[in-house]
């Protein structure tokens, strides 16, 4: 039998391994790089197809394919829905599963129209890109109406500029306040729960928040794969978060005092993994299995849910699906900064080639 159990991660340099003139490297991201090593360890042939990204994956004559961590399995309509923040609410509301109240803004809207949207929605407001990803220029808390149309100005003339950022609308929706997590889920079954903490430090009474950054960049899970845990980087946006906390870079905390980095708790923008699997309400689970399930032609995708309370029954406490993505970034559930490994490189191959669970 096929030994199905998650063993540790890969040395990259095996990618290196070149076809047909294509050759994946360390730049591949992490989650491309665990598939293949796992179909390699469980005995499959791979190729990269040339003049692409795209993975061929072979076990016995059965071919799926992988491409920038997407599985095969993943059909279009549920990779586009989730690609619109604004569509995928469409989709989550026509199954009554809890999601914001939001709408759709879009560049053409007049001023009067965006104006209506905003004073129809209960405050504060979350403004964020529909299609992009990462956290990257959201806007959350936003509380009158000037600094709405300012924020939805701006966003529109830096997905203008962001090449990271694909056009289109804008999502402006109500803000649930709770605590985040991200669960990893496929049709049938829940495989991971992840709390994130967005970035901080602890002060020390010594360092200045510079030196306790980088300090904390020194973490063996940070330089393990900077696609998986990056290191935290000073920048225009963490220097508004600290002028908000009465601190500068180089403000020096009391022991023991928290500052924050990010509003955000995004691992990628630097937050810290807490594995959370074991720790929910059946309830949770229910949710996140209808979640996918809600989007046509989606079998595995990574869902951003906030509540109340993860331990209690979410009809009572109060919960959201803050998005849906069909290409999540799973590695730090097979690698967590704290808590037990889920194996979901092996989920994700065994949604394409179901014949695993009975080798």
């Amino acid at each position: 039998m096929i030994d199905l159990n998650f063993q540790d991660l890969p040395d990259i340099s095996f990618f290196r391994k070149s076809f047909s003139g294509e050759t994946i490297d360390s730049k591949a991201d992490t989650e491309t790089r665990l598939l293949v090593a796992e179909a390699q360890r469980l005995g499959f042939s791979w190729r990269i197809i040339p003049n692409s990204d795209v993975i061929e994956l072979d076990l016995k004559g059965h071919l799926e394919y992988i491409r920038r961590r997407t599985p095969s399995s993943n059909r279009s309509p549920g990779t586009r829905i989730c690609s619109d923040k604004n569509l995928t609410r469409s989709f989550l509301e026509m199954a009554n599963l809890p999601t914001n109240k939001g709408y759709a803004v879009r560049n053409s809207d007049s001023e009067e129209y965006r104006s209506s949207l905003f004073e129809s929605l209960q405050k504060p407001v979350v403004v964020k890109p529909a299609h992009g990803t990462h956290g990257t220029c959201v806007k959350i808390g936003v509380e009158n109406l000037t600094d709405y149309l300012r924020d939805v100005q701006e966003l529109f003339e830096t997905v203008e500029q962001d090449k990271e950022l694909e056009r289109g609308s804008v999502a402006v929706e109500e803000m649930f306040s709770g605590t985040e997590y991200r669960i990893i889920a496929t049709r049938e079954r829940v495989v991971a729960i992840m709390y994130r903490k967005p970035a901080s430090v602890v002060g020390d009474g010594h360092h200045t928040i510079t030196q306790l950054i980088k300090m904390k960049n020194t973490d063996p899970m940070r330089n393990l794969s900077q696609d998986m845990y990056p290191h935290i980087k000073l920048d225009k946006d963490m220097m508004a978060i600290l002028s908000d906390q009465g601190y500068d870079e180089e403000s020096i905390p009391d022991e023991g005092q928290q500052v924050w980095l990010r509003r955000v708790s995004n691992i990628m923008a630097g937050g810290d993994a807490y594995d959370a699997t074991d720790d929910v309400h059946d309830s949770v689970k229910e949710i996140a299995i209808k979640t996918i399930q809600a989007i046509p032609g989606l079998t595995f995708g990574g869902i951003d849910f906030m509540t109340k309370d993860i331990k209690a029954e979410q009809g009572e406490v109060g919960c959201a699906i803050i998005e849906v993505n069909s290409a999540p970034e799973f590695a730090m559930h097979d690698f967590p900064m704290h808590g037990e490994k889920r194996g979901v490189a092996i989920e994700v191959l065994s949604l394409m080639f179901p014949e695993l669970r009975s080798l």
